[in-house]
């Protein structure tokens, strides 16, 4: 679900999608990268609007998370 703006020329439809991550100290800044894309595109893949947070190392094939939704209430 996009939520509109209005802008002075027309209606704009936007959606938000955010992957956030744990660090940690002795973690690679490439770790970080493809850690924070995979919950990313966790978040895009589950319906938009939302930020998926993983609170520790995740694969490709394991890309559970914490979900909150960015919908208007």
């Amino acid at each position: 679900m996009a939520n509109t703006f209005n802008t002075p020329d027309k209606p704009v439809n936007i959606t938000l999608s955010i992957g956030l991550i744990e660090s940690w100290l002795d973690c690679t800044f490439e770790l970080l990268y493809s850690q924070s894309d995979i919950a990313l595109y966790r978040a895009k893949n589950n319906g938009r609007n939302q930020v998926i947070i993983l609170d520790k190392f995740k694969s490709n094939s394991d890309i559970s998370g914490k979900k909150t939704s960015l919908n208007k209430r």
